[in-house]
């Protein structure tokens, strides 16, 4: 995948995403853009988008509220974590059903 057409997956993944903005900052496209330089995966990146909502959205009900999610860099510590293991392609799955997100 090319450095364009990857930074496009990754924002439009972002978009498509419950509680997401509406819109895209400097700041998503460039961390985007360093993902596409490190080499990392779309799939990574797209399973710590849904892992990242589906945390927030299934979590404790009695739970504080949180703020809402302002940019892209708010999933990056779940892409790190991903990095060191990757969850079972079923579970990214299921977290595509729960959400209503269609694959890739």
């Amino acid at each position: 995948m090319d450095h364009q057409t990857y930074v496009r997956t990754v924002l439009s993944l972002y978009l498509r995403l419950p509680g997401s903005p509406r819109r895209i900052c400097l700041n998503d496209r460039i961390l985007a853009q360093q993902w596409f330089a490190r080499q990392i995966p779309i799939d990574i990146v797209e399973a710590a988008l849904l892992l990242g909502v589906g945390r927030r959205i299934y979590r404790r009900p009695n739970a504080l509220k949180l703020a809402p999610i302002r940019s892209i860099a708010y999933f990056a510590s779940v892409v790190e974590e991903l990095l060191d293991q990757p969850p079972p392609q079923t579970y990214i799955a299921y977290l595509r059903y729960k959400l209503g997100f269609t694959p890739i």
